[in-house]
């Protein structure tokens, strides 16, 4: 009798928890179309966010001789991001290569600068730094709505603009998130780069987006509790044929340059106090020489 006791406190303990369990094994996962929405509708209870990023684009010609690297590009930075005030600062470190004979022979193939720009109500102001060299401050009109120049708004455009697929569970910096798989809406895509501060200022406008874009990759990790966007990453290979810029290119020259760009962002602080200061001197524009 002595060792039925201990078999039965096991066998009434097993039938106490099985319906924990089976609860357990019968919640509904969510789909990669449920994730997306809800990171959708949590995106409207951001106030503010702080976000790093990271970005890599290289140019190649390639035409009937081997391929030739033109430039490269670094850039990394960070940014503070205000939706309430509709204000945005970013502080970004940028490098230029030239790995080529194509590239500024002064400059002994490298150019490095700091950015510091303000998105604010009264425009768009930024201060260039070429360390030794010179420092100016310049300003644009802001001429689009913020919701147009929001990089969390443009976030959400893409995420909702084409198929998502749900590629496991990750975690980014503590915290548990889905990775999705994102195919973006080509066309969604060019409207969120085809703007000045994107640095899309060469391209003529009668382009074809479907033409020049030739794959994107877009990765989003979204945290599991909150549903905010924790990290991004996109690469992405453009062809760009010399009909396709505003470049005083020789009429004998005709060549494909092929631009592959990398970025990746993670986000952070979110809801947390922020202020965002535009320097007096910014008011005024003018160039500083360094030096």
């Amino acid at each position: 009798m002595k060792k039925i006791v201990p078999v039965m406190l096991v066998a009434l303990l097993g039938l106490a928890l099985a319906p924990a369990l089976v609860g357990c094994r019968a919640e509904k996962e969510m789909t990669a179309q449920e994730i997306r929405d809800a990171a959708v509708e949590a995106w409207a209870n951001i106030k503010t966010t702080q976000f790093d990023i990271n970005w890599t684009s290289s140019a190649t010609k390639k035409n009937d001789e081997p391929s030739e690297v033109l430039m490269l590009d670094i850039l990394t930075g960070t940014a503070i991001l205000d939706e309430v005030n509709q204000e945005m600062k970013m502080e970004m470190e940028i490098t230029v290569l030239y790995l080529s004979p194509e590239g500024d022979p002064e400059e002994g193939g490298t150019i490095d600068m700091e950015v510091e720009q303000y998105f604010v109500p009264k425009g768009i102001y930024t201060k260039t730094t070429r360390p030794g060299q010179f420092t100016s401050w310049t300003k644009e009109d802001m001429e689009r709505d913020w919701e147009e120049m929001s990089p969390m708004k443009q976030e959400m455009e893409l995420l909702t603009s084409g198929q998502v697929e749900l590629l496991g569970s990750e975690e980014i910096n503590g915290t548990d998130c889905y990775l999705l798989k994102v195919v973006p809406s080509i066309e969604k895509l060019w409207e969120v780069m085809d703007k000045p501060e994107m640095g899309n200022n060469i391209v003529k406008e009668k382009v074809d987006p479907q033409e020049m874009i030739k794959s994107v990759l877009l990765r989003m990790w979204i945290a599991k509790d909150s549903f905010f966007l924790m990290k991004d990453k996109v690469k992405m290979r453009m062809v760009v044929r010399p009909e396709d810029v505003k470049l005083p290119l020789e009429e004998e020259e005709k060549f494909e340059m092929i631009v592959d760009d990398k970025t990746s962002s993670t986000y952070h602080n979110y809801n947390q106090p922020v202020s965002i200061e535009l320097p007096p001197e910014a008011e005024v524009e003018r160039l500083v020489l360094l030096g």
